[in-house]
């Protein structure tokens, strides 16, 4: 029967090799998120890219602590691990209660302003809307494009919806998937704190290497 600490070794191997995945997913997530409307990089889905990163590099870190035994990357693991687990807790809550729908018309309105006129007109093409509000709207640029929604015998694109209301869909669908993912991976990350928390407090640590002095 294997030993406490071989287990909580295995243990914590797993978690990690966890944690490198959800890294890539975070990255893969925020990357959605910011195509949600080709618009707009806001800084709460930059950072949790940024958290996805860093998680990843960290694992990666505490996995060669404890294959070392090496006590010092063991507590730079755990340091740098809390510090991920807060701001993703609070970028998580942020994307999930921050960005209400007056925010999120904020947001957009200042993507479109910035925007260049080959954005919009992507975003256009491929929302099948025509201007981002009644302040926003050029018919006769949707006309040009030539977008589903207009009338095919007079190219009259008065029908079409405007992108505010698609566009702020898909940002709130968005925020809501990023916060959630996010508040789940935070509470996953518990557990690897908790495994090296307990690991670096054994006597021996992994397969009988005795670093306390």
């Amino acid at each position: 029967m294997a030993e406490p600490s071989e287990r909580v070794y295995r243990a914590f191997i797993a978690v990690n090799c966890v944690y490198l995945i959800l890294g890539i997913i975070l990255i893969c997530i925020s990357a959605i998120a910011m195509q949600a409307t080709l618009l707009l990089t806001t800084p709460v889905v930059g950072g949790l890219a940024a958290m996805g990163i860093f998680l990843f590099i960290v694992a990666l870190l505490g996995m060669i602590g404890v294959v070392m035994a090496n006590q010092a990357l063991i507590f730079l693991y755990l340091v740098f691990m809390s510090f991920i687990g807060f701001i993703q807790f609070c970028v998580a809550i942020a994307c999930l209660s921050a960005f209400n729908k007056a925010r999120r018309t904020e947001v957009l309105l200042s993507g479109w302003e910035e925007a260049s006129n080959d954005t919009r007109q992507q975003v256009q093409s491929t929302f099948g809307c025509c201007g981002l509000d009644s302040k926003h709207v050029i018919y006769s640029r949707c006309e040009e494009l030539k977008l589903p929604c207009c009338i095919l015998t007079t190219h009259n694109c008065t029908g079409c919806p405007l992108c505010m209301s698609i566009l702020d869909n898909r940002l709130q669908h968005a925020f809501q998937f990023t916060g959630g993912m996010g508040l789940l991976f935070t509470f996953l990350q518990l557990g690897g704190i908790l495994l090296a928390w307990w690991y670096r407090r054994q006597p021996v640590l992994g397969f009988g290497h005795d670093i306390l002095n």
